[in-house]
């Protein structure tokens, strides 16, 4: 059986968007990651917001309550 993952792209700032850390490097490194593990990414969240910010959205709905997943890739 294969077991199911949720992963979390962020970026904070235009400096990590554009230097090394943008979104699709690390999705990227998700993929790699899930294919060496034989994880099903069953979701996939990308925010570009600072973590200093407690209402993020997106940052609630990946709680394990709202999606079947047995590991959360950051």
């Amino acid at each position: 059986m294969t077991a199911s993952a949720v992963t979390y792209a962020r970026v904070s700032s235009l400096e990590q968007r554009d230097i090394g850390y943008s979104i699709p490097a690390q999705e990227s490194l998700f993929n790699a990651y899930v294919n060496t593990k034989n994880l099903k990414i069953v979701k996939r969240f990308q925010e570009s917001e600072s973590a200093k910010n407690s209402s993020r959205r997106l940052f609630k709905e990946m709680r394990p309550d709202n999606y079947d997943y047995t590991q959360l890739i950051i």
